[in-house]
């Protein structure tokens, strides 16, 4: 028995060093394409960079840098790239496959990149794990998902957008859209500057930020803040649980704002001059109004109302154990 074990320790020792490799692979594919075309692209842990250029053609290049070693028995890893095209669609999924081994097998990845360039009308279809995504000035239709990865978008122009992760973070900087919407469990998502017709925005832990943004709001989380700061909207409905709402509310008219909370405070912050009926009530939480132009305002213990400039709209806040403060902006 001590025999064969030694052997098999020996083995282990000296084939360990012939399965030391450095992995390197490139890939370059281009396709003509027209509007109405859409990639789809399956990225696994790879990171996604997009940017426009003034060519009917999409064109992709994969970096992929590894270093594999193994103290054992087996095989290395494997890394390879599908480029498919049906009609007007065009499918790329890079491949990454481990062999199983007899001892120890250590990988370690340094560079995993798609650098691509396209027409910017292309719409995307992009699914990934904890590769990042990056896209820049993009007026095709926006799909793009992943586990760990985060998800950036700059100068966006479009009808379309749908992001969403699980630990990632969402960022977007500069859009103009009808519909935005985006989703993470563990993240964050932060807007700012963007005039969107209708965004619901839906997010667990993390925290939601908003600012100099214009249009229409559904927003909910569970744990996560709320703070948005110099927000234009009609319809605004906020619904979070644990985590406080602060906003700040530029002047428009017939608002219809609705935020509900359970144990977190709400901070309003109202431009002069908006015209809103208001009504606030929670069942163990305070109410502060400091607003001078209020009209017919009635308070008690648990509720408020009242009017400013005319009450052509609508403003309600709701909480369970949270505090209430609407304030005048300065």
């Amino acid at each position: 028995m001590k025999i064969i074990t030694v052997f098999l320790f020996t083995l282990l020792f000296v084939s360990a060093a012939s399965f030391g490799k450095e992995i390197k692979k490139d890939f370059h594919k281009s396709f003509d394409v027209q509007k109405g075309y859409e990639l789809r692209l399956e990225h696994g842990d790879g990171d996604v960079r997009i940017t426009p250029w003034d060519k009917d053609v999409l064109d992709v290049q994969v970096r992929y840098r590894a270093e594999s070693k193994s103290f054992g028995i087996g095989e290395d890893t494997e890394f390879n790239v599908e480029f498919d095209q049906r009609e007007e669609t065009i499918h790329i999924k890079g491949r990454e496959k481990s062999h199983s081994h007899i001892g120890v097998y250590i990988k370690k990845r340094y560079e995993y990149v798609y650098e691509i360039k396209a027409p910017d009308y292309l719409n995307l279809d992009l699914r990934g794990e904890d590769g990042y995504v990056s896209i820049q000035g993009w007026k095709g239709k926006i799909e793009a998902m992943t586990d760990d990865g985060d998800i950036q978008l700059t100068d966006i122009t479009n009808s379309w957008t749908e992001l969403r992760t699980e630990d990632g973070n969402l960022e977007i900087d500069r859009m103009k859209g009808d519909d935005l919407y985006l989703k993470a469990d563990d993240g964050d998502a932060d807007i700012r500057d963007c005039n969107v017709g209708h965004a619901k925005i839906s997010v667990e832990d993390g925290k939601v930020t908003i600012r100099h943004c214009n249009g229409n709001f559904d927003i909910k989380t569970d744990d996560g803040n709320i703070l948005a700061q110099d927000l234009s909207t009609k319809i605004l409905e906020v619904e979070a649980a644990d985590g406080y709402v602060e906003m700040e509310l530029t002047k428009g008219e017939e608002m219809d704002i609705d935020i509900t909370t359970d144990d977190g405070d709400v901070i309003l912050d109202i431009e002069k001059g908006t015209s809103a009926a208001i009504s606030v009530n929670t069942d163990g939480g305070r109410i502060k109004m400091n607003l001078p132009d209020m009209e017919r305002y009635e308070k008690d213990e648990h509720r408020a109302s009242g009017e400013i400039s005319g009450g052509n709209g609508n403003i309600h806040v709701s909480t369970v154990d949270g505090n209430i403060l609407l304030r005048e902006a300065r």
